[in-house]
Formats: C-alpha cells, structure tokens, sequence
C-alpha cells in the first residue's frame, strides 16, 4: 500500500513541475542612452569625450575602432521588449555621425 502510495506521489510531483513555470526575471541588457544626453553629444568630440556624456559602448567592432554601437533592450513585458541602437562613427579622432534615435527620457529612470 505505501509502495503504492509513494509511487503516486512521485508521479503526481513530476506532473506538477509541467503545470508550473518558474518566475522570470526582467532584465535591461545594454547602454542605457537617453535622448537628454544624446543631445549633448555633437559632431567633432573626441572618443573620451563622447564616453564621458554616454559611457563605453557595449558594442565595439574589432575590425574597426572607429564604430561604436549602444544597444539597450528592455525585457519588461509591459513594455513589449523594446530595442535601440545608437551608433557612433569616428574619423580622425572626432565624432563624424551619429545613427538612431533612442527612446529612452530622463524621467523613464526614475
């Protein structure tokens, strides 16, 4: 009868972990860049200059050190997923174009 009855547990216990599903995490992966201090970068700064206002790109091309890419993705499910990407371009030690548009506000962070 125990016999029985733990083999019945056991089978009831392993049907449960299907019912189930483990808590998920909401993580930010990336650079968080705002348009607020995206408009403080201008055409011509320096890379020091430029990683000062917005911080080191997670994204650098190894081939090419003259890009960088800021790449945030926001997980919240309210929030759908959303994605940016901000890339830099440098020439000559300056700050040559700029490429998207971040959706990020100030106020979002607080």
């Amino acid at each position: 009868m125990s016999r029985i009855f733990l083999t019945l547990l056991f089978t009831l216990s392993l049907s449960a972990c299907s019912i189930l599903s483990p808590f998920k995490v909401t993580m930010d992966q990336g650079n968080i860049v705002t348009t607020e201090a995206l408009a403080l970068v201008t055409l011509g700064m320096t890379k020091e200059q430029v990683r000062f206002l917005i911080g080191t790109p997670v994204l650098k091309d190894v081939t090419n050190d003259n890009l960088w890419t800021y790449y945030y993705q926001d997980n919240a499910p309210q929030n759908g997923g959303k994605a940016q990407t901000v890339t830099m371009t440098f020439e000559n030690g300056g700050l040559l174009k700029m490429k998207g548009t971040p959706y990020l506000k100030d106020a979002d962070l607080r």
